[in-house]
């Protein structure tokens, strides 16, 4: 994987684990396919996801 892909897989994976109620809920099948996607997801996929995750923290910041 290429640093460039693992720096974006890590920043995604972290702003997912901002809305942590998600994430727990999990199964152990849907927790794999998470993995899978953040490992093997093209570049412009990952941007477009922590474009999202962005947005999303945004919202919800601006709700409270």
């Amino acid at each position: 994987m290429s640093k460039l892909k693992q720096k974006l897989s890590n920043e995604v994976n972290d702003l997912a684990w901002d809305d942590t109620e998600d994430l727990l809920d999990m199964t152990r099948e849907m927790h794999t396919i998470y993995v899978w996607a953040l490992y093997n997801a093209p570049i412009h996929k990952l941007r477009e996801w922590k474009k999202e995750f962005k947005q999303n923290r945004k919202e919800r910041e601006q709700e409270e």
